[in-house]
């Protein structure tokens, strides 16, 4: 009687693990076609570094404000003049300085976290999605599956902020694959055109 049992509970066995490995290796190859269906838009590993130019421009107000310095010193020019050189210069190097530790902090953050897999994601349709429109002065917005995001072309930011009014390709209806943290869309994939 025990064998009989054992071998019953043993045969029932079988199918539930049977099915639970079918059913989840189907799933794998349905998320794996889901992926291959869609297209990645942005990658803060492969585009997010471009943020880092905002930060660049500084270099070239300090190297105005030394030019500027190098000639008054050369030409003996009054103390006045050298004096606003040395503010403009000092300025442009600490607007430089705050400029790379904002943005170069929060790319080296958002870089780390894709490294190491500490993002969250969701993926669904876009809904409740408002444009930004082409003057600005309003964010874009949307949600998926209840996580809202929002974001601007107008300022620097090393997550996607490419709005639909300058070519973005996130709209009302897309079905949308997204790695994010603290809000900023670090992984965008879009599925369809």
């Amino acid at each position: 009687m025990d064998g009989q049992v054992l071998t019953l509970t043993y045969r029932d066995a079988i199918p539930n693990i049977g099915s639970s490995i079918i059913y989840a290796t189907v799933n794998r190859a349905i998320h794996k076609i889901n992926i291959e269906l869609m297209k990645e838009y942005y990658s803060v590993l492969e585009s997010g570094y471009k943020v880092l130019g905002f930060a660049a421009v500084g270099l070239i107000f300090i190297i105005i404000g030394i030019g500027f310095i190098t000639y008054l010193k050369k030409i003996d020019d009054e103390d006045s003049k050298i004096n606003f050189a040395y503010i403009w210069t000092g300025f442009a190097v600490l607007w430089t300085i705050i400029a790379f530790l904002g943005i170069g902090s929060e790319y080296l953050e958002c870089r780390s976290v894709i490294k190491n897999g500490t993002y969250q994601e969701v993926e669904g349709i876009v809904e409740k999605f408002e444009p930004e429109p082409l003057e600005g002065h309003k964010n874009e917005s949307f949600t998926v599956k209840g996580v809202s995001f929002s974001y601007s072309d107008a300022g620097p930011s090393s997550g996607f902020n490419n709005s639909k009014s300058h070519g973005g390709p996130i709209d009302e209806g897309k079905y949308v694959r997204i790695r994010y943290h603290k809000g900023l869309i670090l992984q965008l994939w879009i599925k369809g055109n």
